[in-house]
């Protein structure tokens, strides 16, 4: 039983005279406001950072000062980057200044490339601030103007909190078969895996991995499940990599995906990972639907009403150790700290390949029963984020 701490990266893109849209960090003593974003320089890349706690800039209260600031991502751009994709960056329409929006229109804000819903009707003379700034307004009025929907299609992979999907498709909705696209990520740890979840109808992965300005090595895997199969293909995979990746490189990956089916593919996460090997499972493993779908039948007359929604996947799974290969005290302090957030969960022993015991997700209970000192149980029951 492995977990996987992930690292999530971002689209790359080609540079042209970016215009961004967030303002240069300062030292020169400037307030900075709860929730301000700014921009900031490291080796020779712009990033954007989020304030924490209202305060003034001091050169020791630089962005990369973790205790003031939250490092959002690659710093965004209104224009001047062409992103390293054929798919379609948002499936909405680019929120335009000045230009009143319907209520319940979603649109699609370059801001932090993420789409929003329109709440109510705003207004031409209203709509001046972007949905990324406005949501984090202290005007109420304001920030009640849009809701967060969740990241733009082609960013979507690397959002591991809202369970959205990359769809491959292109600006006119029509499918593009391979898929393809381009991220880069920066490892804050050393990592042994390139991890893809919540994949739909894709049979085959090609990453090329490259660092130091060239290519590493060329990961490949082919998904397609073997015997009856009905068109369905595994919705995870986990490719280990030859040589673990040490921690603070920037990695870039040009990733192409094949599609089983004339459907666009879907994904919802591709990440790096560092590896935990924590137990062993053979036995006592049990995945479930966890459904959140209606199924209400009438009392009087015994119709059923459905409501069809989405699921996601339940696993109860009883894991062994050696207490003299790893300590139980290990093991329970590591997932102690990785509580309340996902990881990446694979139940997988070294024979085996079940998809639906890869679990991209979090964990709502772990419990070690101890019937000896030198051999120890690991029961967990986890819950994906991703179907």
């Amino acid at each position: 039983m492995r977990v996987f701490y992930p690292y999530i990266g971002d689209l790359a893109f080609t540079a042209g005279t970016p215009s961004y849209v967030y303002s240069a960090w300062s030292s020169a003593s400037v307030y900075y406001a709860q929730n301000t974003v700014v921009r900031y320089e490291v080796s020779s890349v712009w990033y954007d950072y989020q304030c924490r706690y209202s305060h003034t800039s001091s050169a020791d209260r630089k962005p990369t000062h973790t205790y003031y600031w939250t490092k959002i991502g690659a710093a965004t751009t209104v224009s001047g980057h062409t992103y390293t994709t054929n798919v379609s960056l948002s499936a909405y329409d680019t929120w335009t200044s000045g230009q009143a929006v319907s209520a319940g229109a979603i649109q699609f804000d370059p801001g932090d490339h993420k789409d929003y819903y329109a709440a109510l009707a705003i207004t031409a003379g209203n709509n001046t601030t972007r949905p990324s700034a406005a949501v984090l307004s202290s005007d109420e009025a304001m920030a009640s103007r849009w809701e967060l929907v969740g990241s733009a299609n082609a960013w979507a992979p690397f959002d591991k909190d809202t369970g959205s999907k990359m769809e491959g498709a292109g600006a006119s909705g029509v499918r593009v078969d391979p898929t393809t696209f381009s991220f880069t990520c920066t490892v804050g740890d050393h990592v042994e895996a390139l991890i893809f979840a919540g994949m739909n109808n894709v049979k085959k992965i090609t990453a090329v991995v490259s660092y130091g300005g060239e290519v590493k090595e060329t990961l490949t895997a082919t998904i397609t499940p073997s015997g009856t199969s009905f068109g369905i293909t595994p919705g995870s995979k986990i490719l280990d990599l030859e040589t673990a990746i040490a921690a603070g490189t920037l990695i870039s990956v040009a990733v192409t995906l094949d599609a089983q089916e004339a459907a666009p593919i879907k994904l919802g996460l591709v990440c790096f990972g560092t590896e935990f090997d924590l137990a062993e499972t053979e036995w006592g493993l049990a995945p479930r639907i966890l459904s959140f779908s209606r199924k209400e039948r009438n009392a009087t007359f015994g119709t059923t009403q459905f409501v069809k929604r989405g699921s996601a996947t339940q696993l109860a799974a009883t894991c062994y150790f050696d207490t003299a290969v790893i300590s139980g005290d290990v093991i329970f302090r590591l997932l102690q700290g990785l509580d309340g957030e996902p990881i990446m969960m694979d139940f997988n022993n070294a024979s085996s390949d079940y998809d639906n015991l890869r679990v991209f997700g979090f964990f709502t209970e772990v419990n070690m029963p101890m019937p000896a000192l030198s051999h120890g149980l690991l029961n967990m029951t986890v819950e994906s984020l991703l179907t």
